[in-house]
């Protein structure tokens, strides 16, 4: 919620995304669609974009959405 909170505004769309981080149960809700598998990989390009693109920090949230959907597919 730290990292991603507010980060999934963007001007070009005027309605709001569902999967965000802006609070508490929104993160839970999208972080529970992540582990569940449920379009996990829209929510990650999201972030992609959130954080600048490939070229930019996006690496960094590719890599942390893969994570938590591999570890939470082993734990689940």
């Amino acid at each position: 919620m730290q990292v991603f909170g507010g980060k999934f505004d963007f001007e070009d769309t005027s309605d709001k995304i569902r999967s965000n981080f802006d609070s508490f149960w929104q993160s839970l809700l999208t972080v529970f669609q992540i582990l569940t598998g449920e379009d996990w990989n829209a929510v990650m390009y999201v972030g992609i974009e959130a954080y600048g693109g490939v070229s930019s920090y996006g690496v960094l949230a590719c890599v942390y959405f893969i994570i938590l959907f591999i570890c939470g597919n082993c734990i689940l």
